[in-house]
């Protein structure tokens, strides 16, 4: 009888990631530390992993690792030289 929030989308999760980015860039004199920390745990009910998980015909989802892979790639091509 919980309901919860639907998961994020992985173009949700990638748009948020493509604001940080700009945010950063846009802010970058006084916050940036040449770091980006993200982070994630097994609270599947909060939204919080990047672990592979299954669809509903049992196949496994890998959708969040390859959007983190592709922000890290991002973030890499776009923030790597602001040190």
């Amino acid at each position: 009888n919980t309901s919860y929030h639907s998961p994020a989308t992985s173009d949700e999760l990638y748009g948020g990631g493509v604001k940080l980015c700009r945010w950063i860039k846009e802010n970058c004199a006084d916050n940036f530390s040449g770091h980006i920390m993200t982070f994630a745990w097994n609270e599947f009910e909060e939204g919080g992993w990047i672990c592979p998980t299954y669809n509903a015909d049992l196949s496994v989802n890998t959708d969040r690792i390859k959007v983190m892979k592709k922000l890290a790639e991002l973030w890499k091509t776009e923030l790597g030289s602001m040190k």
